[in-house]
């Protein structure tokens, strides 16, 4: 089992290991660790941001050639476009998200919650478009992990989603 902890502003991660005859406690300073992901995650949050903007902006412009225009084949480029667009806004609005449950389980002490009842729930709300592109379901094991019950479902959610869809059928 692993820990971070903070004693007089100073984190440290704290490892813990026993068996029937002794018990060990590990304390290692991992402040630079943390002030390496803080640098890290204040990057990723400015280059996304800046990543967002012009393609916003193509969206936006993107949208206003397909209203303008009659011709079918401008329609049919646009409405590509408008899809990747939007994909790529996806993406970037997800590895935002992941960024900021990743910074929030290092920063607070969240409940623990467990992850298998969490993928039940998501199985069976998914299960029918499961069935219908011919892709089982399945998961073992119990885990807990200190993160919200919200961002656990939206994240596992995601990746059953994912599985889903760019699953081969069968």
């Amino acid at each position: 089992k692993q820990y971070r902890i903070v004693v007089n502003n100073t984190p440290y991660l704290v490892r813990v290991t026993e068996n029937e005859k002794i018990s060990l406690l590990v304390l290692t300073d991992i402040t630079s660790q943390v002030h390496g992901e803080e640098e890290r995650q204040e990057f990723f949050d400015a280059s996304s941001h800046e990543l967002k903007t012009p393609l916003t902006a193509i969206k936006g412009f993107n949208e206003l050639i397909g209203l303008k225009t009659t011709d079918p084949t401008i329609k049919l480029y646009s409405e590509k476009v408008e899809h990747e667009t939007d994909r790529m806004l996806s993406v970037l609005t997800d590895m935002l998200r992941i960024s900021k449950l990743e910074s929030e389980e290092a920063e607070n002490n969240l409940p623990f919650v467990n992850l298998a009842s969490v993928t039940d729930e998501i199985f069976k709300e998914l299960q029918p478009v499961a069935t219908s592109k011919g892709v089982a379901l399945a998961s073992e094991g119990e885990m807990s992990e200190p993160i919200s019950h919200a961002d656990a479902y939206s994240l596992i959610k995601n990746l059953v989603e994912n599985g889903i869809l760019y699953n081969i059928k069968g």
